[in-house]
Order: structure tokens, then sequence, then C-alpha cells
């Protein structure tokens, strides 16, 4: 965004890193923006806007920040609000439609206290509540007043996308029923024993009511929803996450889900090496390439759960899931969570606003 790329970290400041003509990244270790912010600010493809919410890791209190950022880089807004359920939760992600900002609230309260019952600064609290906040997304700085929606307890990493059908909202996810985060960071089984589903809430902005519906099940995992950037906050007809059904390695299958069918068709492939070993795909990062919403590419990395095997670099059609190359790696590259894909154009633009910069 605004000619930097920006490493963000769950509740800190953006950092920004360089691209080298050789590939390599540089980092002079120095924040762009002095406010806190939450994993996944998102940019508005029409606007060239850039929204990003935080909230208080301390877990002291109940308020969550929000700003925006213009095209340029300039701060544009910055606001704050408080939580529907008056508490102080973990918000990993949020969400823009046309109109509005989307925050959610579900019980993954956050607190330095939780170190000593749960050994993490999280805590699944079902007794808390699901609810999400529904705001307008540019206007004057001060305060922001979401109109708050109950929800089926649940918890929610990340939103595929969201956008405005009249006066309804229309919010995809993928939804956990529950999440341990006891010892977080150091468990075999994070993954495990749940129950996730590729979900739909509708919000009347003029009822104040929610429709929620499943629109695919049956997965042992199921993460990392994309769409097309270029759809964000807008009406999508597609999406892709990774996932696995029962038996198979974690992410072993990178999905495809045709939200304009009832219930959504679907089809995945299957990540597996020559030999036949399953394997285990990150997040596969959409890249367009053409006019229809569908038409490009899913890039990711491919890797060994066992970590014995050396990795490779997996690009999919991204209408029918063909593959079109596999790259073998000369070394195993550990997985990660979120890709992203950088164009020679951006790379070139960032490099000639450093030089001028200098100048």
């Amino acid at each position: 965004h605004a000619s930097r790329l920006l490493a963000l970290s769950e509740a800190d400041c953006p950092m920004e890193l360089k691209i080298l003509v050789d590939g390599h990244l540089q980092s002079q270790a120095e924040y762009v923006y002095n406010n806190m912010w939450n994993a996944h600010p998102k940019i508005d493809p029409i606007s060239g806007k850039l929204y990003w919410l935080d909230y208080d890791l301390s877990g002291i209190t109940a308020n969550f920040t929000y700003g925006v950022v213009d095209p340029e880089g300039k701060e544009e807004r910055n606001c704050t609000g408080v939580l529907g359920g008056g508490k102080g939760v973990m918000i990993h992600d949020l969400g823009i439609t046309e109109k509005y900002a989307i925050v959610i609230d579900c019980p993954v309260m956050v607190g330095i206290e939780n170190y000593s019952t749960e050994g993490s600064l999280w805590k699944f609290d079902a007794n808390h509540g699901s609810r999400i906040g529904i705001f307008p997304k540019d206007g004057e700085n001060g305060s922001v007043q979401p109109t708050w929606f109950q929800i089926d307890t649940c918890w929610i990493f990340h939103l595929a996308n969201a956008w405005e059908e009249g006066n309804t909202v229309v919010l995809i996810v993928v939804r956990w029923d529950r999440i341990d985060m006891s010892g977080h960071g150091k468990k075999d089984d994070f993954l495990t024993g749940n129950t996730r589903t590729l979900h739909e809430y509708r919000f009347d902005m003029d009822s104040g009511t929610v429709v929620e519906k499943s629109l695919a099940a049956n997965f042992e995992t199921l993460e990392f929803p994309v769409v097309n950037q270029k759809r964000i906050g807008r009406k999508t007809q597609f999406t892709w996450a990774v996932g696995n059904y029962e038996n198979e390695p974690a992410f072993h299958r990178i999905f495809k889900f045709d939200l304009s069918t009832s219930p959504p068709s679907s089809q995945s492939y299957s990540c597996t090496s020559p030999d036949g070993k399953k394997l285990t795909a990150g997040e596969a990062y959409f890249v367009s390439n053409g006019s229809k919403e569908d038409e490009g590419y899913l890039i990711t990395f491919v890797v060994d759960p066992e970590g014995k095997q050396p990795s490779s670099f997996l690009i999919l059609n991204g209408q029918n899931l063909e593959t079109i190359c596999v790259i073998d790696l000369p070394a195993r590259i550990p997985l990660g969570f979120h890709g992203l894909w950088v164009s020679e154009q951006q790379v070139n633009h960032q490099i000639a606003t450093k030089i001028l910069s200098a100048m």
C-alpha cells in the first residue's frame, strides 16, 4: 500500500520492508505508522484506501481502535470504539463493504492473567458469547458506535469477504465451534478436535436481525479463505481455502467454493508428491490474470508434514484447480500462515520511490 510493503504482526505496529532486485528483503526496522494494527487490514480496491483495526492487548479495556489511510499513505481517520461484550477480546481480522466496516467480538479473551491458567495471553470463554459490529467505514475522527448483532457462540479467525445487498450486509467466514488456546504455540493438536464450516451471516441493517447458516461442512481443518482482491468489499461468487478431510494431513487440500449455488458447489486439489505422499499446503493466494473473477492463479508453498522432504512452490489454475507448475525447491521451507504476491510493477515502483526519497 502506498508503494510500501508492510510486515504485520498480531497487535503491533506495521513495519516497512524493501524488496531488492535480487529478491532479498531488507528492513530498516522502522515502523511506518505509530498505531497498533491487527493482522488483517483491508484495502478497498476502488478507492485505494487502507482500513485497519486493533484492540487493547492488555485486556484491561474493551476498547478497539480503527483507522483509515489514504492511497498515498496519509492517515485520514483515527477512531475508538467499545466492544459489544464489554470485555477485551482478540480481533484477528476485520471486514469492509462499500459503506461499512465490520468488527468481530468473539470469546477469545485477552489478558496477562491468562498466563497463570492457560500458559497463553488468550483464553476461550464461551460464556462471553459472540457478536458482530457494523459501522460506517468512512467519516470523521472521534468515536464509532457499531450496530451489534448477537450470533451463535463461535470463534472466527478469518473473513473471506463481505458485501451489501440492499440494506443487508452479507459476511462469509470460516467458523470454528470453539478453540483451545491453552499452551497456544506449543501444542501439536491446536487444530484438532473441532468443527469448522464455511459460514454465511446476513445482517439486516433496518431490523437489526441476523440470519446465519453453514455453507459447507465436514472438514477436519479449513482455514485461510481468500478471494480475488479486486472484489474485496463487493459481492463475490468464488472463495478458495485450504483444509482437509478426516485421516488426511492438515491443510492437505486446496478448495474452491462457488457461492452462487445453494449449497455452494466445491472442488478440491489434493497436494500429493510424485511418490504418493500426502503433503500440506500453505494459504493459496489468488493472483488475478483476467476479467473473470476466478481467472488467474493460486500460488502457495507445499511441504512435507513430517519435515523430511524438500518443499515445492505450486501454481494452480484458479478456475479448475489444474496444476500449472510445480517448482521443486533445494531446501525445506517451514510452513507459514499467509502469503502475498508482489508484482514486478510494484517492486519497481517501490525501488523508484526509495531512490527519489534519497535524492
